[in-house]
């Protein structure tokens, strides 16, 4: 994990299931009760959101797509 916990965050309590805990501590060796549990998944999750917004372009307006039509069709590929 390249992100670090910023110590000087603001944390708040989330309720996680139970078995999903227990399964998350069986695979990391980490101890629920551990300051560095909730930093794993904090960092789980820091990394799931950047994997999404990275997976999810940007919308364009209409003028930017006509645009890169324009460059694709000049080229050859429309």
């Amino acid at each position: 994990m390249t992100e670090q916990v910023v110590e000087t965050e603001r944390r708040i309590a989330v309720l996680l299931p139970a078995p999903l805990v227990k399964k998350v501590a069986e695979i990391t060796n980490i101890n629920p009760a551990d300051e560095k549990f909730a930093d794993y998944i904090a960092n789980v999750l820091r990394e799931a959101l950047a994997s999404r917004e990275v997976a999810q372009p940007e919308e364009m307006d209409p003028s930017e797509s006509e645009e890169i039509r324009a460059r694709l069709k000049k080229i050859g590929y429309l």
